[in-house]
């Protein structure tokens, strides 16, 4: 037989450790490793879903333009988002012509306290997330922000 030394290999966690054998063949001490750290289990359940949309507030087609029924030239409805997700529909009289700068249609703007930006609705999606969507990457039309008309106007 030979008297080579034996090396062995022993895995603790990430570590690698090599451990010689004495002379007369018997193994050495095995090194000594840190205690396994206990760590929190991670759950394997789905996220919780988004919270309800708000039932206080009503829905896209519960608002009505008040523009008699049956009546020439209705107003057209638009979805106003906030950059904050608040929702808002508002409508446009079909004669009327766009002011300089007016954006028409669904938009992003920002709705001042005590502004008219509309009747604050539940967010319809995916319309609302979509046009968010659109506004983070620069691509949504953009209002200039709705301020309360000064009193005495």
């Amino acid at each position: 037989m030979s008297k080579r030394p034996v090396v062995r290999v022993l895995i603790a966690g990430a570590a690698l450790s090599i451990a010689g054998c004495k002379k007369g063949g018997e193994p050495a001490e095995p090194p000594v490793t840190a205690p396994v750290e206990e760590v929190e289990a991670i759950p394997t359940a789905n996220p919780p879903p988004p919270p309800p949309p708000d039932s206080n507030l009503p829905a896209w087609d519960e608002v009505a333009s008040g523009h008699p029924e049956g009546a020439t030239n209705p107003p057209s409805p638009f979805l106003l988002v906030t950059p904050d997700g608040d929702c808002y529909k508002g409508w446009r009289g079909a004669m009327m012509p766009p002011r300089p700068g007016e954006v028409i249609g669904d938009r992003v703007q920002v709705c001042e306290e005590g502004a008219d930006c509309g009747t604050a609705i539940q967010c319809p999606e995916p319309r609302a997330s979509e046009l968010l969507e659109a506004h983070a990457k620069g691509e949504a039309p953009v209002g200039k922000p709705i301020s309360p008309k000064p009193e005495g106007l």
